[in-house]
């Protein structure tokens, strides 16, 4: 390896280990359902398509609902 791909490989380490903790703490939040600066900007177009598919957000899939959405996906 000659200097400028070691260079290339400690940005790339040194970046990763930047942008790993707020990444972390936003996936985070994003699961728990706690609103993100995503929400306002992306909120309007998930609430289109779960309308659009008729989808309720709030409920919870049970184990057969969620083998059938992965068949199907598969399928397709």
């Amino acid at each position: 390896m000659n200097s400028s791909e070691i260079f290339q490989v400690i940005i790339y380490v040194v970046l990763l280990l930047l942008l790993a903790p707020p990444l972390g703490i936003w996936i985070a939040n994003v699961l728990s359902g706690k609103k993100t600066f995503m929400t306002p900007v992306m909120g309007w177009c998930e609430n289109l398509i779960y309308k659009f598919c008729s989808i309720n957000s709030k409920s919870e899939m049970n184990w057969k609902e969620y083998a059938s959405a992965l068949l199907m996906f598969n399928f397709f």
